[in-house]
């Protein structure tokens, strides 16, 4: 996304299950890095479950882009998915991050005066069923070479900020 391959984002969609604290959360700070403070924050849906998780659907607002969360409910399987639609392509997110799809704009096989997405080869270290190890290695890693660590203390409080703004305003 960096680096502007598949143009700017015009939407971003997450699906999320299990609790906006325990789940989305992630996705509130992900946005966060790679975009920044929203501007507006919108609660479509919420609902409060006993345990203190909350079940909700929300919108963050950026200049020129929204990022919709949508909570699916009553499933019996986990849901942390993403579709990032950009410009010129689309950047599809499955499982967490175990699977990643990319699509560029290309001709249209069949009506030559339109585009479609074509899935494009995506290269992506994949680490499913490590991940934990590996945010593991990242800190060892900053503390012992005095470095910064990729999501700090302020990014924590920052998604918290968020997510309570949420809570409070529905």
């Amino acid at each position: 996304m960096r680096s502007k391959e598949f143009g700017a984002v015009s939407l971003v969609k997450i699906n999320y299950n299990g609790g906006m604290y325990k789940n989305a959360s992630h996705f509130i700070d992900l946005a966060m890095h790679y975009f920044g403070f929203p501007e507006k924050i919108r609660c479509l849906k919420f609902k409060k479950r006993k345990s203190g998780n909350v079940d909700s659907s929300f919108i963050l607002s950026y200049k020129n882009f929204d990022v919709f969360f949508n909570n699916v409910p009553s499933v019996a399987y986990f849901i942390a998915e993403m579709d990032i639609f950009l410009s010129e392509g689309r950047i599809s997110v499955f499982g967490g991050g175990i699977e990643i799809k990319a699509f560029k704009i290309a001709k249209d096989p069949v009506f030559e005066s339109h585009f479609a997405l074509k899935e494009v080869p995506f290269v992506a270290e994949h680490q499913p069923y490590k991940c934990q190890l590996s945010v593991l290695n990242h800190i060892v890693a900053a503390l012992k070479n005095n470095r910064p660590l990729a999501s700090t203390a302020k990014s924590a409080l920052d998604t918290l900020q968020v997510c309570k703004e949420i809570e409070h305003g529905y």
